[in-house]
């Protein structure tokens, strides 16, 4: 299958890479790249709901009502295919150049509690990336390491100072050593040393400039 992995033949990688998962992108890496997010259901949106309306107005036991929830089950079997070989595409991606992945051990159907944001989440599929990143790491021989997500976001990466940080905010300031970084490239940052520092490996490192 297109996408998929050999694990057999993937050579030892040094690399490493912290990610932070998010809505407005898919995630953010340590290393400064993003994943964007394709939002797959946003797209296919007003097509449902209209495809939906059709369905309403038809009469039950009918065949029009049947060939309606046809089309009705073809758009979400569409955005649930996409969104998987999104998924497959990316996690491939980061297992063949990473050796060592940090992530956060978020409880995402506790964040699906949230109807302000439950939708756009359940759009993103964090648990489908985190379920096929852990399964594909184990098959490739790679280290995968979950961190507490607590303060990830509020601390910076290149002093350890901590400081608010409304989720409005998308740029952090620190206001003890002056970085000023993106706020999911900082919290990509921290869960990587959160991961290093739990397997014993090394500490913050400060960075060489401030600046995004």
């Amino acid at each position: 299958m297109e996408g998929e992995l050999e694990a057999d033949v993937l050579p030892p990688s040094e690399a490493q890479v912290g990610i932070d998962v998010g809505l407005k992108t898919f995630a953010y890496l340590s290393t400064g790249a993003r994943i964007d997010n394709p939002r797959f259901f946003r797209e296919e949106e007003q097509v449902l709901s209209r495809a939906h309306r059709k369905l309403s107005k038809a009469h039950k036991g009918t065949l029009q009502r049947e060939k309606r929830r046809k089309v009705v089950a073809r758009v979400h079997e569409r955005v649930r295919w996409r969104r998987e070989n999104f998924i497959r595409q990316e996690v491939v991606s980061l297992i063949k150049r990473f050796g060592f992945i940090a992530v956060e051990a978020l409880v995402v159907r506790n964040m699906l509690k949230n109807p302000k944001v439950a939708k756009s989440i359940a759009d993103a599929a964090w648990s489908s990336f985190f379920a096929h990143l852990l399964g594909k790491a184990e098959e490739a021989g790679r280290a995968v390491v979950r961190v507490n997500p607590a303060y990830t976001s509020q601390t910076c990466s290149g002093c350890g100072h901590r400081q608010e940080m409304p989720l409005s905010v998308r740029v952090y300031e620190c206001s003890s050593c002056g970085l000023v970084i993106d706020r999911d490239h900082n919290g990509s940052k921290n869960i990587l040393d959160q991961a290093l520092k739990a397997v014993g490996r090394h500490g913050r490192v400060i960075p060489e400039a401030s600046g995004l």
